[in-house]
């Protein structure tokens, strides 16, 4: 399964890490060759080298073009890359490999989302939301942004504060919300939804620096420590 959360902390970066590699082995061409290069693209995703994974996956979907996992992965590097054109078509033939799979939809309507196409992007977002089991809060912000984007404030508030609801907790959606409230002129509950944004948007940075922190003491070999960070970093998640 892939993480479709959108990632905007160092956090969020690595599970979606996690995701890709876990779905490297559900969908690896038959082909050892292009298999490699699908492994070795991963790799490089992982390693945030996106021209590189860009390179080892056009290889591994030109080797196996019936490939989801390299279509998609591809989407992915692209995506990093702000080639927002290309990882439109990458999207598309992975969606046209495996239809009934929400991640290439998701990306999907993001990139129609920032062209500006907010009818298209409302249109998957919103088959998304309805069909999601377990409920994703990303996916509910995304379908509040178009909304709010497209003008239609009321819409939004509503699928926001489903949004707020769901776990992970993120300030993106607060931020929207407030904009939202402020569209319809409700200026108190503006002015809460904001000061929950600028608690999280602080709760983010702190679990960002910890995490940064573990990493360093791991690197140094000092795991006392590293779990003494992972246990501060595992409480503040929890709050």
């Amino acid at each position: 399964m892939i993480c479709r959360r959108r990632a905007a902390n160092t956090i969020g970066h690595l599970v979606l890490l996690v995701c890709w590699l876990h779905l490297v082995p559900k969908a690896l061409p038959q082909a050892g060759i292009s298999e490699k290069h699908l492994r070795q693209g991963v790799a490089y995703l992982e390693q945030e080298k996106y021209e590189r994974a860009v390179q080892e996956l056009q290889k591994a979907a030109q080797l196996s073009p019936q490939s989801y996992a390299s279509h998609y992965n591809l989407g992915l590097a692209l995506w990093n890359l702000r080639k927002l054109d290309a990882a439109f078509n990458a999207f598309q033939r992975a969606h046209r490999l495996q239809p009934k799979e929400a991640n290439s939809r998701y990306y999907l309507g993001r990139i129609y989302l920032a062209r500006g196409d907010h009818t298209s992007a409302i249109r998957l977002l919103e088959s998304l939301v309805q069909n999601s089991d377990p409920r994703i809060a990303d996916e509910h912000y995304q379908l509040g942004l178009a909304y709010l984007k497209a003008g239609n404030p009321e819409a939004a508030v509503e699928v926001l504060r489903q949004a707020s609801h769901f776990p992970p907790q993120d300030a993106n959606v607060y931020q929207a919300l407030a904009r939202a409230f402020q569209t319809l002129g409700k200026s108190e509950e503006a002015e809460k939804a904001f000061a929950l944004s600028s608690r999280l948007r602080s709760e983010d940075l702190e679990a960002s620096q910890l995490l940064h922190l573990c990493r360093q003491q791991l690197e140094a070999r000092d795991v006392g420590k590293a779990i003494e960070t992972g246990q501060r970093l595992c409480r503040l998640s929890s709050v």
